[in-house]
Formats: C-alpha cells, sequence, structure tokens
C-alpha cells in the first residue's frame, strides 16, 4: 500500500534571461535547464515512490508566463531560477500556489525580495548541493498528501469522547478521516486468520529475536495473528494507518492479544503507520512523519532526567527497523504496565545519532525539539524500549511541557525521528498555517 494516493508536482526550470555570471546565450540557458533536469533524475532514489515531477523548461518569458496561468492554488510548483529573470513569479504568489523557490547560486536575487520571503505558501531554498533540495521536495510532498486526505482506523469503545472530539478537530482541520471500526469487526477479522499462518510469522519473530522473557508461545501467536487481522482490515477498508485504544480494550477483555508486536510491524514496513492507546494525534504526527522523512517514528512516554540532561522516551511499541537501514536487536516482552501479552524491548544502539521529536497538540500547534541518543537504558521499569536522549535544557522541558487535562496520551506522548528535521517542519507548519513551538 501507498499513502493514499500520488503526488504531482510541477517543476519550472526558468532561464528566460540572463544570469549573474554565464547563461548570457539562449544555447547556454538550454544546456543549463539539461544539465539541471539530469540532477534531479539523479534525486528520485531518495524521493517518494508515488511522487512524480513533472519538468516544463523555458527559455522565454511570454511562455512561461502563459503557462503558469493555467495553474491553480490546487497544484504545487518547484521553481528553479536559472536566471535573472523570473516572469511567472508574481502570477504564482498572487494565485497562492504551494511552492519551493529554488535560487541557484549566482543566478540572480530573487530570493531576497520581501514578497517571496513574507509569503506563507512559499518553501526558500538555496544552496550549492542540490542533494539538499530532496528534502525540501520531501515537504512539499507531505503538504499535498495532508491536503489530498488521508483515510485511517480507528478502534476504541463509543464511551472515549475524548478520542473522538480529537478525530474531529484532525478531520476538519487537516481532512485526516477516521474510519470508526467497533471491536467486534476486528475481532471477526482475528477469528478469520488462520492459526497456521499466525505461527509461521510468530516463528519467523521469535526466530529473529535476541530471546524471549516472559511470553509464551501462545501468546506471541495471538499477538501475531492479530498484526495479520490489522493488516486484513487496513488492506480491506483501504487505509494506510490505525489505531487502537488498546489499553482500554484489552483491560476490558475486547481483545485477544495486545497489538503491540502488530503496531511494531505495522510502522517498519514502507508506507502504513500504527499508533497506540487510540492516540490520534500522535498518529497524524506519526503520518507526517513517514512522509516527510520516509522512516519509521516511535511514539513515546517521555521521563525527563534534569539530573543528567536527558528524556527517556519508553514505550512498548516500537519499530524494528527504524533508521530504515537495519534491524535492531529486540527482545520480546509482556507488555509492562501489567505484565500481560507480548511486546518489544528493542536495543537502539545507534548512538550520537540525532533525534527530532515531535507532536501535534491541541490549539493547532506543533511542539519540537531535538536531542542525540546516549543510549538505551537498562532498567526493568516504565514501558519496554527506551531511547534516552542529551537535550539541551531538561529542566525547561520539564517546567514547559505541553501536557493534557489529566494523564492521557494527548499532552504526554511525544513522536521521535531519526535526523535533525526541525527546518523541513517549520516550513511545513508554514504552508499548513499551524503554529511551531520548540520545547
Amino acid at each position: 500500500m501507498s499513502l493514499e494516493g500520488g503526488v504531482n508536482i510541477k517543476v519550472i526550470l526558468s532561464a528566460t534571461s540572463v544570469a549573474w555570471g554565464y547563461l548570457f546565450e539562449k544555447d547556454e540557458r538550454i544546456k543549463e535547464i539539461e544539465r539541471f533536469k539530469y540532477e534531479l533524475e539523479k534525486l528520485k532514489d531518495n524521493l517518494p515512490k508515488d511522487l512524480n515531477l513533472e519538468i516544463q523548461a523555458f527559455t522565454e518569458a511570454d511562455e512561461e508566463i502563459n503557462f503558469v496561468k493555467t495553474l491553480s492554488s490546487g497544484d504545487a510548483v518547484l521553481y528553479v531560477a536559472l536566471s535573472f529573470a523570473t516572469p511567472g513569479l508574481n502570477i504564482l504568489l498572487e494565485k497562492n500556489i504551494p511552492m519551493i523557490f529554488y535560487q541557484q547560486m549566482y543566478a540572480g536575487h530573487t530570493w531576497s525580495i520581501n514578497p517571496l520571503r513574507r509569503s506563507r505558501n512559499v518553501v526558500l531554498f538555496m544552496g550549492s548541493n542540490i542533494k539538499d533540495l530532496v528534502r525540501k521536495i520531501r515537504t512539499l510532498y507531505t503538504f499535498k498528501k495532508i491536503s489530498q486526505g488521508t483515510r485511517y482506523i480507528l478502534v476504541a469503545p463509543e464511551f472515549r469522547k475524548d478520542i473522538i472530539e480529537r478525530k474531529e478537530i484532525l478531520e476538519k482541520k487537516f481532512n485526516f478521516k477516521a474510519l470508526l471500526v467497533k471491536p467486534e469487526e476486528l475481532i471477526e477479522y482475528y477469528n478469520n486468520i488462520l492459526e497456521e499462518d499466525a505461527e509461521k510469522v510468530a516463528g519467523e519473530f521469535i526466530g529473529k529475536a535476541i530471546g524471549v522473557v516472559e511470553p509464551s508461545k501462545e501468546e506471541i501467536v495471538k499477538s501475531c495473528r492479530l498484526y495479520l487481522a490489522m493488516k486484513k482490515l487496513m488492506e480491506d477498508k483501504k487505509a494506510n494507518c490505525i489505531t487502537i485504544d488498546c489499553l482500554t480494550l484489552f483491560g476490558m477483555g475486547k481483545l485477544p492479544a495486545y497489538p503491540c508486536i502488530g503496531f511494531s510491524l505495522i510502522n517498519g514496513e514502507e508506507s502504513t503507520v500504527a499508533a497506540c492507546e487510540g492516540d490520534v494525534y500522535s498518529l497524524f504526527t506519526m503520518y507526517v512523519l513517514k512522509c516527510l522523512t520516509g522512516l519509521p517514528s516511535f511514539i513515546s512516554d517521555p521521563v525527563i532526567d534534569v539530573s543528567q540532561g536527558t528524556v527517556i522516551h519508553a514505550h512498548c511499541v516500537a519499530p524494528i527497523k527504524m533508521d530504515g537501514e537495519r534491524e535492531y536487536p529486540y527482545f520480546i516482552r509482556s507488555h509492562a504496565e501489567d505484565n500481560k501479552g507480548a511486546s518489544l524491548e528493542v536495543k537502539f544502539d545507534k548512538i550520537g545519532a540525532p533525534m527530532t521529536v515531535v507532536e501535534y497538540i491541541d490549539g493547532n500547534k506543533i511542539v519540537i525539539s531535538t536531542g542525540e541518543v546516549i543510549r538505551s537504558p537498562e532498567i526493568n521499569r516504565g514501558c519496554r524500549t527506551k531511547i534516552e536522549l542529551k537535550v539541551s535544557n531538561a529542566e525547561v522541558m520539564l517546567k514547559n511541557w505541553h501536557g493534557g487535562e489529566w494523564v492521557s496520551p494527548f499532552g504526554l506522548h511525544r513522536v521521535l525521528v531519526y535526523g535533525n528535521w526541525v527546518s523541513e517542519i517549520e516550513d511545513l507548519a508554514k504552508l499548513l498555517n499551524i503554529e511551531i513551538e520548540k520545547e
């Protein structure tokens, strides 16, 4: 499955005049356009598979203007300024068309004009390494994915009005639409999964583990059967994301197993996202990060250690292949809070790696911070998987934390992804007209 429908970005290669040094003649400008096309082609391996770059090149101003006039605010544009003149730019700004404006170095000075810099619809970029343009393209791609709308599965009891309230906020603001599924329907899918299919998945999963601590094989098989049920449900409903109010439903006896292992496996796959506890805000955050970075993310309950200047992010759900490169070692454990079912303790050993921590919260705001991985704490408290990040000021984070009304996922949870993505998230927040605050 892909993350909903594909995205088309119009690429305008503008070389309609002389440039600041070189590109004086038309044939030179044509050669520059061909060179840039070649460079863009090399970027495709690092871009989403469902992204189409529709390239239009111009050496005549009237041709560029005529093309730009055909575009609307529903389009998305990568405008590449290869010369001084940018004849279509004012029209793009007047039409409020979301775009990346990329000024090739030494081509001109358009990047400095205030109408371009002040527009909420423009992501501005200039740099000598075109590979750095990939992140900006992914930013515009993510904006378009959100704009096109997304469907996800929400399994929660009817009395969880707080979840429904936030579901409606996301649908209204971001067209992030929930398909409400009753627990009984999920159980029906579970019962239709063949026992031998679940045993096969469980056998492979156990075989790759460092070891199994608390759960019986029967518990692991049940978890893998629930994973296959969730996958089938998502496939039938044509949804790429899922969240289940697992703590409530398991505690009520409405689930045959915890979905922790299933969530871990779903998040580790190329284009699917899963969040626990019916946390629709974290699910939306994880969806955005998957589109933006192409990587899985880790939903956490943070623990702040002012003494060490760190934040420990803990949960029983963690992707095994979180950096997109290799599978991390893991133990199969019980769910920590009640010592039941099966979950994962993943050992993240990428010491020194930067991570970005993000969450969409009430009030149309994104909170964001960064940290550096220093270890996976070895302590049998809190949730099973733990990543400890060195942060700039743990005490300030403790005092200024954006929490919820009570102990709940809304306001507590944060979502982690490898890499420093602050600039891109700031650009995306600008396009989406969301306030961003650094924690």
